[in-house]
């Protein structure tokens, strides 16, 4: 049977944890004033951070929190109780030495006491050390086998091996709280859409013919990767088998260089589903997927973002050597439903896919039958 259960646990409590080597100075600051959180991945990255903001406010209250993202997830990070600002690495602006001295400035006003970077561009990291922030600790995430380039620029160092995948994204971070003798337990996600986002769902679902209390599926057919694809037909044919079969009204979100896809999910729906791809804010996303019964995709940025706002979630997995991320980029703390491919995948990497066999494996049949078991059982 290709569908499993997804296992990862939001609350982390007696979990054991998974080896993290501290290199350097050992610790953490005792009483810092003043800290700066660096993240400047992609948007399931960036939701997957943000328990770490949650837990460094609930060990230092009064302390200033910042944090440093790249577009378009510092919108994520808006109406976030526990930072007090968020600064934006731009790639397309930011690069080189150049780009490392226009960040000083705005580091330097931090007056940051420690810097924990997660995920630092290059830029940014050498941007740190101009800074002289005095306590610089950065994340080796690939273990002795691929340390960061720029490691020497920092004071510290917490050395994981994510890509083992062997707990989730979410842990992995606290991990590095718990390796440095701090606590981190009882965290969840934090996305905070506006009162101005949920207005913005409100008249979206009016223009519909939707009421407020209309049962919702989304279906996310896009993601940033192009490896995973999935059919838009079939895609489609489930978006017809929750309409038809489960009585939901399914709306196909996506980026906005994604509109024609959506529109290929929407034609081999029959009409059953209807696009907002191309509409919708992240904030935006994020408030209509606080609204809905469920959310079908395969693992991309919106599926954390849909677990984040408490969505269940059937999530699909083809490539062989991204299965990993079953366990590492799950739908973290909700119901779900994970639907795996029934073959190897040929091809020597996902990087490199160019028959998506393994994706074309799974039936339209398997997912549905996956999403009425999460509808029906939780």
């Amino acid at each position: 049977d290709p569908v499993t259960a997804a296992v990862p646990s939001a609350e982390g409590n007696g979990r054991p944890r998974l080896d993290v080597q501290v290199l350097g100075r050992p610790g953490a600051p005792a009483s810092p004033r003043s800290i700066l959180v660096v993240q400047t991945q992609r948007i399931g990255d960036t939701t997957c951070f943000t328990p770490l903001l949650e837990a460094l406010r609930a060990i230092h209250p009064e302390v200033r929190l910042a944090a440093i993202v790249q577009p378009p997830c510092n919108d994520l990070l808006a109406n976030n109780p526990y930072l007090n600002e968020v600064l934006v690495y731009d790639p397309s602006r930011d690069r080189g030495l150049r780009g490392a001295l226009r960040l000083v400035q705005s580091l330097r006003q931090l007056e940051a006491d420690w810097a924990l970077s997660v995920h630092a561009a290059s830029t940014v990291a050498l941007a740190l050390a101009l800074a002289r922030i005095p306590w610089r600790t950065a994340v080796w995430r690939y273990g002795d086998r691929k340390p960061p380039h720029w490691r020497r620029l920092f004071h510290q160092s917490l050395v994981q091996e994510r890509d083992l995948g062997r707990q989730h994204e979410v842990d992995y971070n606290l991990d590095l709280l718990r390796a440095l003798g701090l606590p981190a337990e009882g965290i969840t996600y934090g996305i905070f859409p506006g009162e101005e986002d949920r207005q913005a769902i409100t008249a979206l679902l009016d223009e519909f013919a939707l009421p407020p209390e209309a049962a919702l599926a989304v279906v996310h057919p896009g993601h940033g990767g192009g490896r995973q694809q999935w059919p838009p037909e079939r895609y489609g044919q489930v978006a017809r088998g929750l309409a038809e079969e489960h009585g939901l009204a399914v709306l196909i979100t996506g980026a906005s260089d994604q509109q024609a896809l959506a529109d290929r999910v929407v034609a081999a729906s029959g009409g059953c589903a209807r696009s907002v791809a191309g509409r919708l804010s992240l904030m935006q996303l994020a408030a209509l997927l606080d609204r809905v019964r469920l959310f079908v995709s395969v693992s991309t940025g919106p599926m954390h973002l849909a677990a984040a706002m408490g969505a269940p979630c059937v999530t699909l997995y083809g490539p062989t050597d991204l299965r990993y991320e079953a366990v590492r980029y799950s739908p973290y703390g909700v119901p779900a439903r994970q639907v795996l491919s029934a073959i190897v995948c040929p091809c020597p990497s996902a990087k490199t896919c160019q028959t998506a066999e393994c994706m074309a494996a799974i039936t339209t049949t398997a997912v549905l039958d996956a999403c009425g078991s999460l509808l029906t059982h939780g």
